[in-house]
């Protein structure tokens, strides 16, 4: 195998979750891959092409709502809330018009991917990373042009579980399992998160279909300091939340009750938030236990997470999907607070062996319940870690190495 391409969303230096998947896979793949090459999104600041730890990188410019989207959430003011407002907008009716080929809707950034691979010479395999899907879309045209192309399509995110706005969930699922069919026919590769596992199980596609945990259960090594500022214990969650599906809203009143009761904690978020407004507020009410520190890069996010006394994990709300998030705290060796919303949480059962984690479930609607199991974690575990060989095997599966190891041995 001498020349692969990746195409995902947003890599680094700013990388989102399925950038930094792609960043440890790639990372492992150099070490045995001659040539690797990475399409991805251009974001404010980045250059639109450049070479990063050995890697070629192509980026290219974000759609307009998604342009939208990132100016309002750095700067929520009414101009940039009436454009996302239009953008999003027109969004919705642009799905309504183009259901019928659902996912594959942004053809004009398929034919630009396509053609920054066709100028380069001819790649052995190309691993499309899913979301967006327009990556998979102009690999599976690569193909029909390089048949000797294997192509690998890499579903971090479970397209059955997100619905565009605007179309109906029985309409979506219904062209979902339609498409999702035809699309599988023509990959050589198939991996897909294992939460999706049993969903394929009456359709006949379970068979090519490689399910796989997310590659981000990877050896900490950061060993530079951080202060956050406050004596007491510092909590820390470092990505993205949501006010409709992953919110600390629970987490933030838990806190307030405990600092009632003389504990010294404090959140420290570092991210985005998709409700600045909601954002201003917990900083006026929540100010002795909530800190929002703002948009860090990877390696800084490295740094914060390796220096906090506990890692926050938030579920998404409805979403029976495991996040990558899940591996990456698991592997720092800490104790982990995991809050989630809905009563089946799939999440659990994956910190299901990892001896360090207090589970809060505020679909079960008991505070005093939650606020007495926490304290007894706080009081038990709080200056305890554990060693990163004594849960390695156990994790595996979630490793760079095994995820490699996989594709490369589906494309012999």
């Amino acid at each position: 195998m001498n020349r692969i391409a990746v195409i995902t969303s947003n890599y680094m230096p700013n990388p989102d979750a399925n950038g930094i998947c792609v960043y440890n896979v790639m990372n492992e793949l150099k070490k045995t891959v001659d040539d690797i090459v990475c399409i991805c999104n251009q974001q404010e600041g980045e250059e639109q092409q450049e070479t990063l730890d050995g890697v070629r990188i192509f980026r290219i410019p974000p759609a307009r709502h998604m342009k939208a989207i990132m100016q309002y959430q750095k700067k929520s003011t009414w101009k940039n809330r009436l454009k996302m407002s239009v953008f999003l907008a027109a969004r919705r009716a642009k799905n309504l018009l183009n259901i019928w080929r659902y996912p594959r809707t942004e053809i004009q950034r398929e034919k630009v991917i396509f053609s920054l691979l066709e100028q380069m010479p001819e790649f052995d395999l190309i691993i499309a990373v899913f979301r967006p899907f327009d990556g998979i879309g102009a690999a599976i045209e690569y193909k029909k042009m390089h048949p000797k192309c294997q192509v690998c399509g890499y579903f971090l995110d479970s397209l059955i579980d997100f619905v565009p706005q605007g179309i109906s969930r029985k309409i979506y699922r219904t062209l979902v399992a339609k498409n999702e069919k035809r699309f599988f026919q023509k990959l050589d590769i198939i991996l897909k998160p294992e939460s999706d596992k049993g969903y394929y199980k009456d359709s006949g596609l379970d068979k090519t279909i490689n399910y796989v945990k997310f590659p981000v259960f990877v050896r900490p090594e950061c060993t530079e300091c951080y202060k956050f500022g406050n004596n007491g214990l510092s909590l820390v969650f470092a990505g993205t939340l949501s006010s409709s599906f992953r919110s600390p809203a629970y987490l933030l009143n838990i806190l307030q009750r405990l600092n009632r009761d003389g504990y010294n904690i404090k959140f420290h978020f570092f991210g985005t938030y998709d409700n600045p407004l909601e954002l201003k507020h917990w900083q006026q009410e929540y100010k002795d236990c909530f800190a929002y520190h703002g948009s860090i890069s990877f390696q800084r996010s490295r740094i914060v997470l390796a220096n906090a006394d506990i890692l926050v994990n938030i579920s998404n709300k409805g979403l029976q999907m495991v996040p990558s998030k899940v591996y990456e705290l698991m592997a720092q060796g800490k104790p982990i607070l995991h809050i989630s919303s809905n009563r089946d949480d799939v999440c659990e059962k994956c910190f299901g062996s990892y001896p360090l984690v207090c589970n809060i479930n505020s679909a079960e609607r008991a505070m005093e319940k939650d606020i007495v199991r926490l304290k007894r974690f706080l009081d038990k575990q709080i200056k305890k870690d554990i060693d990163y060989e004594q849960i390695y095997l156990e994790n595996y599966t979630a490793t760079p190495e095994y995820i490699c190891k996989t594709i490369l041995k589906e494309c012999q």
